[in-house]
């Protein structure tokens, strides 16, 4: 295989995962007795049954479960979105303050942040954005041409 090649992985279905995980811990069979018996890479089914263990509450001090690791995932996309917000909510202050700066503030910050959450901010709708930025081309153009 060369470099460019990517291995294809095999896709399991849960109840697939669950149906090893069970033969390992009921069989009394070592993983690797059971990965060659299904044909699943042994490293691949001894994380299930890590994870498996973790889950039960049989793993190590700290480790994570399944449902605390998707939390976390949650957690921390949702601390980045509010992050996102107050950053942009502090570097445009001093153009909001001044009437009608609203939609050069998205224009201008729409490369640091998304122009959704910034029209969410300042409560105005992304339609009205979008349609004041193509008058502004417009009228840009048109400004050219004279």
């Amino acid at each position: 295989m060369t470099g460019r090649e990517k291995k294809q992985h095999r896709l399991y279905s849960p109840e697939q995962r669950a149906e090893a995980v069970k033969l390992v811990r009921v069989s009394g069979q070592s993983i690797r007795q059971v990965a060659d018996d299904l044909g699943i890479p042994e490293n691949t089914l001894w994380n299930w049954v890590s994870r498996s263990r973790i889950d039960a509450g049989e793993g190590p001090a700290g480790a994570l479960t399944t449902d605390e690791r998707q939390e976390l995932v949650r957690l921390r996309r949702e601390n980045r979105r509010l992050t996102q917000e107050r950053d942009f909510l502090k570097k445009s202050s001093g153009l909001l303050r001044q009437a009608g700066r609203g939609f050069a503030v998205i224009e201008a910050k729409k490369a640091e942040y998304e122009v959704g959450m910034m029209c969410e901010l300042l409560g105005v709708k992304r339609s009205s954005y979008y349609a004041w930025e193509k008058r502004r081309v417009v009228l840009e153009r048109i400004g050219r041409s004279l």
